[in-house]
């Protein structure tokens, strides 16, 4: 019998081929792997509005501020106001002095579920002494 120079490189192509399958099959099996996940997607319009309304100030040992045009006046020329923008003004108080405001969201949005956050921003000399509660209803949510 003869022996030919072709049968180890037939039978080296074949191994090669044969690898070439497993290692194909292989990958395939790798990137056909499958996960489900079900997304629910509401879409709806947000209109987010607030007022803000002096009930009542005071001053030291509660002498009720009597208020003229909106603008609750202390007996020392300062006051305590709601702009235009609804910014809250607090001008020359004495300690002692307060006001309660009530804060009233308007979540006009449709189909959309919406948090509220709210920012109380403090500045001038007496800002590091302003006490500030949040309730929501008769309940303190926080206070500092």
């Amino acid at each position: 019998m003869k022996k030919t120079k072709f049968k180890p490189l037939i039978l080296s192509a074949l191994t090669a081929l044969a690898m070439g399958a497993v290692g194909t099959v292989g990958t395939f099996a790798l990137f056909t792997d499958k996960a489900e996940t079900k997304v629910d997607i509401a879409s709806g319009k947000i209109d987010l509005k607030s007022s803000v309304a002096i009930n009542n100030a005071w001053e030291l040992y509660d002498q009720a501020m009597v208020p003229t045009d909106g603008v609750f006046n202390n007996s020392i020329g300062g006051s305590v106001y709601v702009d235009d923008a609804g910014l809250v003004h607090m001008k020359k108080l004495a300690p002692g002095d307060g006001a309660r405001m009530t804060i009233t969201p308007d979540n006009s949005a449709t189909n959309v579920h919406t948090k509220m956050r709210l920012v109380v921003t403090m500045s001038g000399d007496l800002a590091p002494a302003l006490v500030v509660r949040v309730k929501v209803g008769s309940e303190e949510k926080m206070a500092f």
